[in-house]
């Protein structure tokens, strides 16, 4: 009887230790690497935004980041992988603004709802472009040609939804105007046949375009934005000239980092700490003002109002273009 009291006084020593030893490294979160998982091949815009902000973070964090890149279905394989991993903050995501139209596009039975986000970091700017000796001098002359000539002007496009689609279909809607659309495979391709004249005008990133129109190249007729950015001082912003297209801005991709749903709140809080100091080194800010970019800095309440407004605008956009296999209210996603 007393070995069988000494066997069980070990035992319950043995599971107490255990229990002490996993509040305390549930308490010194993170106790090993955090793994950040991005949507997209390296060398890609959203790659670069959050592998630059990562850097900065992991200083503060305590902790490696290790950033994985997992292409693939516009980012859904990464977004599924996420969702399949514990909440515990140690796989966390690095994503553009894709998952929140996954529904309406029948990408995933995933949505941007199946995580939180920690931080939003930036908005890219679009910008209407079109080759320097174009007849257009002005965003007004270039919109009274389109709504005359409508299908013979012809613009380059990276595919149904992605960003020159949505924007033009903000300005069919608002403004009454019509093109041709010529479908190439991302921007570099779509500037390069701008430059090449197989095209008279795209709709690109201003990150993508800003070589271009500072070497003379292309000239910016109009940034789909509330607020101008580097190197584009002196482009009028689309909503000054017709304010009919207000209702639409700012638009635009944006990037942050995410947990899935369920990650306990004080590992969100820490997270949220570490990359708001992030964002507030100026080494982020050397970082922004290369890409063109406009600063979010969105946490909470806040971050999460911000995405169900573009998720609203864009969603709508693209279904009264015809380009989504389902109505954004099957997903209770509300008309702008």
């Amino acid at each position: 009887m007393v070995c069988k009291s000494k066997l069980i006084a070990v035992i319950l020593c043995i599971i107490i230790l255990f229990t002490i030893a996993g509040c305390t490294q549930e308490a010194k979160y993170p106790s090993k690497p955090v793994n950040l998982v991005i949507g997209w091949a390296a060398g890609g815009i959203t790659d670069k935004v959050i592998r630059s902000v990562a850097a900065i973070a992991e200083k503060d964090l305590g902790q490696p980041i290790v950033v994985t890149n997992m292409p693939g279905a516009t980012s859904a394989v990464a977004t599924q992988y996420v969702f399949s991993q514990k909440a515990d903050g140690y796989t966390i995501y690095g994503s553009a603004e894709n998952p929140a139209l996954f529904q309406v596009l029948g990408l995933s039975e995933r949505s941007i709802d199946d995580f939180d986000p920690i931080i939003l970091l930036i908005q890219g700017v679009p910008v209407l472009l079109v080759n320097n000796d174009a007849p257009w001098s002005n965003i007004q002359e270039f919109i009274n040609d389109l709504k005359v000539k409508g299908k013979e002007i012809k613009m380059a496009y990276t595919g149904v939804g992605g960003l020159p689609f949505t924007a033009f279909n903000m300005m069919k809607m608002a403004l009454g105007v019509e093109c041709t659309i010529v479908p190439f495979d991302g921007d570099a391709p779509s500037i390069t046949a701008l430059m090449g004249k197989q095209v008279d005008f795209t709709i690109a990133t201003a990150t993508a375009a800003q070589e271009y129109v500072r070497s003379g190249k292309l000239r910016a007729l109009a940034l789909f934005s509330k607020e101008k950015v580097k190197g584009f001082e002196n482009v009028p912003l689309m909503q000054e000239v017709f304010p009919e297209m207000a209702k639409y801005l700012p638009w635009g991709s944006f990037y942050g980092i995410f947990v899935k749903k369920g990650t306990p709140q004080e590992i969100k809080d820490k997270l949220t700490e570490v990359f708001t100091k992030a964002v507030e080194n100026p080494e982020w800010d050397k970082v922004v003002e290369e890409l063109c970019a406009i600063k979010l800095n969105l946490k909470g309440e806040e971050a999460t109002q911000f995405i169900k407004r573009w998720q609203s605008v864009t969603c709508w956009v693209l279904y009264e273009a015809g380009a989504t296999a389902k109505s954004p209210a099957e997903f209770n996603i509300p008309k702008p």
